[in-house]
């Protein structure tokens, strides 16, 4: 298994850190974001389209994103440089985690984006200090959960507060089920029996959230083999593979379909 890959799987119990990479501009339609996430700017620019508003980061600017966001995206070159970004998700576990060792219970929580234009400078520590010590081979679990949840402590220096999601719909639990492990084969049964319900009964409960199984599936997978364009080098015919596609062409007749251009003029300049 590509290292990159690994790393990030060891991760998924504290939380996801990626640094994207991109080198076209194509804009990227309705990007569900599962989990919060922090993004800082490092290069180039961002252009979203969230709830009918159009916002533009720049390069050393915070996006934040509460859970369940659907985003218009396009990342942008400047200047002949490709763009990057520091990219970092929370889990509801850590979440809850971080309100427990409040003495205060927080009140006002964010439920809307929102643009950090001048960060403070132990924020940026904080975020660089964050990735040297995921990348050090010689970090450990406690280590980095108490830089995670720094992160969270620096989000509230900037009035940002993400909430704990209490009424999560089958839909949202799904998908954090599927991305988990998104090289699996599922089926409707394993899931059920997840669940503690019966097929028949999944099926009508995802049709009441105005979604299916197979809906999902393919969201989640498409999603996950996006990251892997953006955040590694593996070909395609790895990222198929990576993502439960049995040969790249497939891979790429369903990622065209999703997002109106194949998976390979993702890293074209």
């Amino acid at each position: 298994m590509n290292q990159v890959i690994k790393k990030s799987q060891q991760l998924t119990t504290l939380g996801q850190y990626s640094r994207v990479s991109q080198s076209c501009n194509y804009k990227l339609s309705q990007v569900r974001i599962v989990d919060p996430m922090l993004i800082r700017i490092v290069q180039g620019s961002k252009v979203i389209s969230y709830k009918g508003e159009i916002y533009e980061i720049l390069a050393g600017e915070l996006l934040v994103v509460p859970a369940n966001s659907l985003l218009d995206i396009t990342n942008q070159n400047i200047q002949n440089k490709i763009y990057l970004a520091d990219c970092f998700t929370w889990p509801q576990e850590i979440l809850k985690q971080y309100e427990s060792l409040k003495t205060t219970q927080s009140t006002d929580f964010t439920h809307q984006i929102k643009i950090v234009r001048s960060v403070p400078n132990i924020f940026n520590a904080s975020i660089n200090y964050t990735i040297s010590i995921i990348q050090d081979p010689l970090s450990n679990y406690d280590l980095l959960l108490h830089q995670f949840i720094q992160l969270l402590r620096c989000l509230e220096i900037v009035n940002i507060n993400f909430p704990i999601s209490v009424n999560e719909g089958l839909k949202q639990k799904l998908e954090r089920l599927i991305l988990g492990a998104p090289t699996k084969k599922w089926q409707s049964k394993a899931i059920a029996k997840h669940f503690a319900m019966s097929e028949s009964t999944l099926r009508r409960r995802l049709s009441d959230e105005g979604t299916s199984l197979s809906n999902i599936l393919f969201e989640a997978r498409m999603s996950y083999g996006l990251k892997l364009l953006q955040t590694t080098h593996l070909n395609i015919t790895q990222i198929a593979q990576e993502v439960g596609y049995d040969s790249g062409s497939r891979f790429a007749i369903y990622f065209r379909k999703r997002f109106g251009f194949s998976p390979k003029h993702m890293r074209d300049r």
